[in-house]
């Protein structure tokens, strides 16, 4: 079923979950959404798990299925950080990188909400496969590769960001094969004060956040000399495990 779900989509860049306009960005969610999303972040709907905390599988009222991302509260990420991941990433708008629905800032909750990947991580249909589970096709496998090497293309040439952290196994495989999780990013300042003009005010970042943001901004950005790896990592990754 996952191999011909991957095969049934081979016709081009993907735009599914990307109906939000450039304008758009991340929308303020109180934790009483997302907590009845998630039905109280039950285990049934946990679907990731690591250092940074827990991953569950929620739908809003909406009815658009979300992956809420609930951060350890002891976690190394510091409130500036997280904020800065907020602002980043509600400037990416992209075929090939998953689109961030909105957050949640209730007391000590730190939530990130993205839209649902179906299909998982890269690394889930690349290791420890269940028996009987064909590997996938090296068609599959060029059309993550490429996917990945798009949304890549897009952080480095068009977005104007700087990529400082893209893991190889951070590619989440949707229906359409071209999802690419980025992580932390730095962009220039001027993008940041730009979400202020937003119309809706629940789309428009406090002006502590966007001070704290800023600041943290200017320590941190710098110019990568190289940044290639993570795409060439990426496809040997996909042709070295068959």
């Amino acid at each position: 079923m996952i191999l011909d779900l991957f095969l049934d989509a081979s016709h081009g860049p993907s735009e599914h979950g990307k109906n939000q306009s450039p304008e758009d960005g991340a929308r303020s969610l109180t934790f009483r959404e997302l907590a009845a999303a998630t039905r109280n972040f039950r285990e049934d709907n946990l679907i990731g798990e690591g250092g940074f905390g827990r991953v569950y599988k929620g739908q809003l009222e909406t009815g658009e299925l979300v992956a809420v991302k609930q951060l350890n509260q002891d976690g190394l990420q510091g409130n500036r950080e997280f904020i800065v991941e907020v602002l980043m990433l509600s400037l990416l708008h992209h075929s090939n990188l998953v689109t961030l629905v909105g957050y949640c800032t209730s007391g000590d909750q730190r939530l990130l909400v993205y839209e649902y990947m179906p299909m998982g991580s890269l690394e889930d249909h690349l290791f420890d496969l269940e028996p009987g589970r064909e590997p996938l096709s090296w068609s599959t496998r060029i059309k993550i590769a490429v996917g990945a090497a798009r949304g890549l293309e897009y952080l480095h040439c068009k977005s104007r960001l700087f990529l400082k952290d893209q893991k190889k196994y951070r590619q989440l495989a949707d229906p359409l094969l071209e999802g690419c999780y980025p992580r932390r990013c730095l962009n220039y300042a001027i993008a940041i004060t730009a979400m202020c003009l937003n119309e809706q005010a629940n789309f428009r970042p406090l002006i502590g956040d966007i001070l704290a943001a800023l600041e943290y901004l200017a320590a941190q950005c710098h110019v990568s000399e190289s940044n290639t790896g993570p795409a060439r990592e990426v496809v040997e990754t996909v042709s070295c495990q068959a």
